[in-house]
């Protein structure tokens, strides 16, 4: 390949070449909303939309000076890449395994004056070895140079090609069609001025079948896209064992060690005789709505309670959820200065335990600060460490006792803003931890006892993009 094969006029020659991309709807299936308590069961994923949805790249133009290539599109946008960043993540330089980056980054840049890295000619055109060139069609490119790989043997080709599906993808402007997906996928606040919170009978019948939940990935989707969307699930049928709870939660990956447990633990009662209670959790007691490990930098996002043994005591022993997010919202229309307060002001919580002291300094609310989204919702006030006057002189010590605390509290045990649901053996409740605050009302007797575990971020959003759907529990505050 030369530059006399490739001047402009033969390039644009390749656009008779072009068939639509495949669309990506695939990568986004399964990120209707719906309504939130309805009662129908499982939303399955929608079918993929045609190849015809997806726009097709039909020209292409080189800056050599300005390194960057520009892909015209066939709804009449334009879209220019970076040379470096395309060979950068070059295919060819991607290990076929690993998918690791076989390329130096350094040597692209530096070498030659970066010859590896400036696009000299670019075109539209299909794969000569592939079977269905439409599924194949890519943006060609030929560079300065071939570029190393790291066994220094192989060399990635100084002409690649890039998947107009991927090109799209990464283009710098959103398609109408990804813009309206991601605003259905926002998070549905729920209790207070956001609607009625969910009620026991309601959140029983959106329970999911624990053997479906198993061997169905469309049902294992909606579980995950429930907890993005409101922020927790339920799962009917589930076996009343440690083994058979660790082999639901597992099923979306694997689970959290803390200072708790390598993994399962369960709350039953515990003897206060025999020096065996180190939470509240192992009581009887009332707990207050609040979320788990906040003494964690990295918390937990998804917690499990398996219900081996309700409460004998009827009148006791319900589940509480409170929507954190909406807490956050509603102060936020409300009482703007609490709000405020608690998006920059970090608050230290800890643990004490007989081998461990975990103690973290963070906000309640963590709010991006460059996307303005709500990522966690963080509160357990018995687990809310002192504020010292010395360590934190900014804070007003009256205005934070008399109001921004008082505030937050009666905002979270507003019965408004309150779901209950009384588990059932054999009922796992799974709860986004970054955004659902639980708690428990007292009951009589040791009778009840949940067998749970924690997951970490990463594992929840591994298994969403190997099923596809939107992984994002973050809301836009």
């Amino acid at each position: 390949v030369d530059d006399a094969t490739h001047d402009r006029g033969e390039l644009e020659n390749y656009a008779s070449m072009i068939v639509r991309a495949a669309s990506n709807a695939t990568r986004r299936a399964g990120r209707r909303a719906g309504r939130r308590w309805n009662a129908s069961g499982v939303q399955r994923c929608p079918p993929a939309a045609s190849a015809s949805s997806a726009r097709a790249a039909v020209t292409t133009k080189v800056d050599r000076d300005a390194r960057v290539v520009s892909v015209g599109w066939s709804d009449g946008s334009e879209t220019s890449y970076s040379g470096a960043w395309l060979r950068d993540h070059d295919f060819s330089a991607i290990h076929s395994t690993t998918k690791q980056r076989q390329s130096d980054s350094l040597g692209m840049l530096r070498d030659d004056g970066g010859l590896a890295c400036t696009p000299y000619a670019a075109w539209v055109g299909g794969d000569q070895d592939a079977v269905d060139a439409g599924a194949a069609c890519k943006v060609w490119v030929r560079w300065g140079a071939a570029m190393d790989l790291h066994d220094g043997s192989t060399q990635a080709p100084a002409v690649t090609g890039f998947p107009t599906q991927w090109l799209e993808e990464h283009a710098d402007a959103k398609t109408d069609a990804e813009t309206e997906t991601e605003t259905d996928a926002e998070p549905e606040l729920w209790g207070g001025s956001f609607g009625a919170a969910p009620t026991d009978e309601e959140i029983r019948a959106r329970a999911l079948h624990a053997g479906e939940f198993m061997a169905d990935d469309a049902v294992l989707a909606e579980a995950l896209r429930q907890l993005r969307v409101t922020g927790f699930c339920l799962v009917d049928g589930v076996e009343r064992t440690q083994a058979g709870t660790t082999a639901h939660i597992e099923r979306i990956g694997q689970m959290r060690r803390t200072v708790y447990s390598d993994g399962i633990w369960d709350t039953a009662v515990r003897d206060p005789e025999a020096d065996e209670i180190f939470d509240t959790a192992y009581t009887n007691m009332e707990l207050k709505p609040h979320t788990d490990c906040t003494y964690y930098r990295d918390t937990p996002a998804l917690q499990f309670f398996n219900c081996e043994h309700p409460s004998m005591d009827k009148a006791g022993g319900q589940t509480v959820l409170v929507d954190g997010f909406a807490v956050a919202a509603s102060l936020r229309d409300t009482d703007r200065d609490v709000f405020d307060f608690f998006c920059r002001t970090p608050l230290p919580f800890h643990c004490i335990e007989p081998d461990a002291h975990l103690e973290v300094l963070t906000p309640v609310f963590d709010v991006d600060q460059n996307t303005g989204r709500l990522r966690q919702f963080r509160m357990n006030n018995d687990d809310r460490a002192p504020l010292h006057p010395h360590k934190h002189p900014d804070v007003d010590m009256d205005l934070f006792y008399q109001r921004h605390l008082p505030v937050l509290l009666e905002r979270t045990r507003d019965l408004s803003m309150a779901a209950e649901v009384r588990l059932d053996p054999g009922m796992m409740l799974i709860i986004n931890n970054h955004r659902v605050m639980h708690g428990r009302r007292a009951f009589k007797g040791s009778t009840r006892n949940m067998i749970g575990g924690y997951m970490n971020l990463d594992e929840y959003e591994s298994r969403c993009r190997l099923l596809g759907i939107n992984s994002d529990i973050s809301f836009a505050i």
